[in-house]
């Protein structure tokens, strides 16, 4: 993932303790991450790929989210 600064950062699946939906994005964090108020945004949208395969990605990746970090959502 590409942060804010223009660096490049990771999150391994097993890491992942937060997942919310808002209107127009999925943010995911670590503990760490959320504990600091950080988190990774996923656009709900995007016009740079075809909308279906767009979709079909965002399928995948929640996928494979764990369960338990699925929070209410904002």
């Amino acid at each position: 993932m590409s942060n804010a600064k223009g660096g490049k950062s990771t999150l391994a699946w097993e890491r992942i303790a937060h997942l919310r939906e808002t209107p127009a994005f999925y943010t995911v964090a670590s503990a760490e991450l959320d504990h600091k108020g950080l988190a990774c945004r996923i656009a709900k949208h995007s016009d740079l790929m075809p909308p279906q395969e767009y979709r079909q990605g965002q399928q995948q990746f929640l996928s494979k989210c764990p369960p338990r970090a699925v929070t209410a959502s904002s």
